[in-house]
């Protein structure tokens, strides 16, 4: 844990004890995919329109690739990754909080193919963390999860069935 980059705690909270920036594979990963689907539509088109002696003009090829680059470039520059931290009883991420341990509502809720983490603490703070996305560093995860596991057990939580299915939670639903 880079304690130089990480966020500070909330206020009245303990300190830091787990950070996590989600790396840009994901993101690296789309633009090589739009960068090969620009590829092979440019091909198709200069072979149907020109023929195969077209293929020595250099800017035909040039085009497509300087515009994925700066594509890329602004996409990287506008959204900088969001630092996740948690302590002992507390998560925050994008610029958001909560305290894992007072959670009053706590459900996982689909949106765009994914799965969504919906927490509410007793003061009223809510977020939507992605699952997946919380569950990328294996400590942040855990400080989560036993704050979670706590707020259910203990009754004061509201949850709703795809939480239980989603966590393997065994516990009745209030």
């Amino acid at each position: 844990m880079d304690l130089a980059t990480a966020p500070q705690p909330p206020p009245g909270q303990g300190p830091v004890l787990a950070t996590y920036r989600a790396s840009g594979r994901r993101l690296q990963m789309l633009l090589f995919a739009q960068l090969a689907v620009v590829v092979a539509i440019d091909t198709v088109a200069t072979v149907l329109i020109r023929g195969l002696s077209t293929f020595t003009l250099v800017w035909l090829w040039l085009v497509p690739v300087l515009t994925i680059a700066y594509i890329s470039q602004v996409r990287r520059i506008l959204k900088k990754p969001d630092v996740a931290a948690a302590g002992a009883d507390w998560y925050s991420s994008g610029g958001r909080r909560v305290r894992t341990y007072e959670l009053a509502e706590v459900k996982v809720i689909k949106r765009d193919r994914s799965e969504y983490l919906r927490l509410t603490d007793s003061d009223g703070h809510t977020m939507e963390v992605s699952y997946r996305y919380i569950r990328g560093n294996r400590l942040t995860w855990d400080l989560v999860f036993n704050g979670i596991l706590h707020s259910v057990v203990n009754g004061r939580a509201k949850t709703n069935a795809r939480l239980h299915t989603t966590l393997g939670l065994q516990y009745a639903i209030p």
